[in-house]
């Protein structure tokens, strides 16, 4: 329930391709439930692209 990781990453140069990871080491299970992650493409502050994903764990 919330934002548990959060990065913001400005791109020096343009990019035609980029990749970019982020996490942290688990110090337990994960507990059953969905779990949702959202990347925003900003430009000059405007939206470009959005990307959902979810997991369930069981």
């Amino acid at each position: 329930n919330g934002v548990v990781i959060k990065k913001d990453v400005i791109m020096d140069k343009p990019q035609a391709q980029s990749f970019r990871a982020i996490g942290k080491r688990m110090s337990r299970q994960w507990s059953p439930g969905r779990y949702t992650g959202t990347v925003v493409l900003l430009r000059s502050g405007r939206v470009i692209d959005e990307k959902h994903g979810s997991v369930t764990v069981q």
